[in-house]
């Protein structure tokens, strides 16, 4: 029996195994929260590229802008984000508003599902 106390061999091994659940769950829960921060990136980038069409072209019927919208978050992959559009007419100019909402959930190892909501809110001089 002292033999086996004094000896140190395997240990390196069940150390690992005791660590690298934990190791790899933090990876998974690190890599789902980086496809999140991704996806709000793309969304970002076709609301950035839809106003620009509408204020370089000459868009400017709600319809109109709705489909630029909807056409730049379609083509970045995101057919179930629908932006409601409404225009008004303000002292300053005609204005169009434009919100979207994109619900998204996380998944992150050994815990529920985090569900989180992008929202962008913006008004467009036309």
């Amino acid at each position: 029996m002292r033999r086996f106390r004094r000896d140190r061999k395997g240990t390196a091994a069940i150390e690992f195994g005791m660590l690298a659940p934990v190791l790899f769950m933090s990876v998974i829960g690190i890599m789902a929260l980086g496809a999140h921060f991704f996806q709000r990136d793309q969304i970002d980038e076709a609301v950035r590229l839809a106003v620009r069409d509408v204020v370089a072209g000459d868009i400017e019927t709600q319809a109109a802008i709705q489909s630029a919208f909807s056409a730049r978050l379609t083509a970045k992959g995101f057919d179930t984000v629908t932006p409601a559009v409404s225009i008004l007419n303000e002292s300053t100019g005609r204005i169009a508003r434009v919100a979207l909402s994109w619900d998204f959930k996380v998944a992150i190892p050994l815990t529920d599902m985090i569900d989180t909501s992008y929202n962008v809110d913006l008004d467009i001089p036309i």
